[in-house]
């Protein structure tokens, strides 16, 4: 089976991600931003997936996260209202990474 990437791990649609990944046999690799709803949510996960957290645009952790994966998921995103007053971020989180 795959090794897949899965960015925004941790939120809903993410999760849905990550169940049907585990659920085809799949090895997943899961990224997502530190804090404390998504470390709550990882420990879920436990021994069934490697759990790395960071913010998507710090470019140093690039090679890490692609590391060895077939497939990318990028879930990790900035919704509005955020994405209105916030342009800038949105872009960088949205496309760039």
């Amino acid at each position: 089976m795959s090794h897949i990437l899965i960015t925004g791990a941790f939120g809903n649609l993410g999760q849905m991600c990550v169940e049907q990944a585990l659920a085809q046999g799949h090895r997943v690799r899961c990224f997502d931003i530190d804090n404390p709803h998504t470390r709550k949510v990882a420990e879920h996960y436990q021994g069934k997936v490697e759990v790395l957290f960071g913010d998507i645009r710090d470019t140093t952790l690039l090679e890490k996260l692609v590391m060895d994966v077939d497939a990318i998921l990028h879930n990790a995103s900035l919704l509005p209202p955020l994405t209105d007053t916030h342009p800038e971020l949105a872009d960088a989180i949205n496309i760039t990474a």
